[in-house]
C-alpha cells in the first residue's frame, strides 16, 4: 500500500495556522500594550483571567504552540492528536462568549453602545472561524 502523503493546508490547517499566529500577535499586544484592553478578545481573556494578563498571555502562547505542534506532528492519531487543539479552541471559545456578552449587553467592551444587532454582524467573522476552527481540528485529528 503506497504511502499517502497529505498537504499541509488540508484538513483544517489554514484555519488552526491562522488561529495560531491570531493569538500570537494577540499575546504580543497583550504583553507590550494595556491600549488593547477594551477590545472584546481582550476583555475576555482578562476577565476569564481575573485580571492577570500574564496568565493571559501564556495562555495563549502555549495554545497557539501546542495547535503549530499538533499540526506538523504525525505522531499522534485520533484524541491524543485532538488533545494538542483542545487549548487553543478553549481560548477560542473564551472569545466567543466575549462577543456573546457584547451582543447581549448591547455595548463593546468599552461600553460604547452600538446595539446587538450591529455587534453581531461586525463580530461575524470571529464567530464564523470559531466553526470553521471546531471543524478543522476535528478534522484533523479524525483524518489525519
Amino acid at each position: 500500500m503506497p504511502l499517502v502523503t497529505r498537504p499541509i493546508y488540508a484538513y483544517g490547517a489554514v484555519a488552526i495556522s491562522a488561529v495560531a499566529v491570531m493569538h500570537l500577535l494577540i499575546a504580543g499586544v497583550l504583553a507590550t500594550s494595556r491600549r488593547a484592553d477594551y477590545g472584546i478578545a481582550v476583555t475576555a481573556y482578562l476577565l476569564a483571567f481575573d485580571g492577570l494578563w500574564m496568565v493571559a498571555v501564556v495562555g495563549l502562547i502555549v495554545s497557539a504552540v501546542m495547535a503549530i505542534y499538533g499540526l506538523r506532528t504525525r505522531r499522534f492519531v485520533g484524541l491524543a492528536r485532538l488533545a494538542w487543539f483542545v487549548p487553543q479552541q478553549a481560548m477560542m471559545t473564551i472569545v466567543v462568549f466575549g462577543v456573546l456578552r457584547a451582543v447581549y449587553l448591547g455595548h463593546y467592551a468599552d461600553q460604547v453602545v452600538r446595539g446587538s444587532e450591529g455587534i453581531f454582524v461586525d463580530q461575524l467573522p470571529v464567530l464564523t472561524l470559531f466553526y470553521v476552527h471546531a471543524s478543522g481540528i476535528w478534522r484533523r485529528a479524525r483524518d489525519g
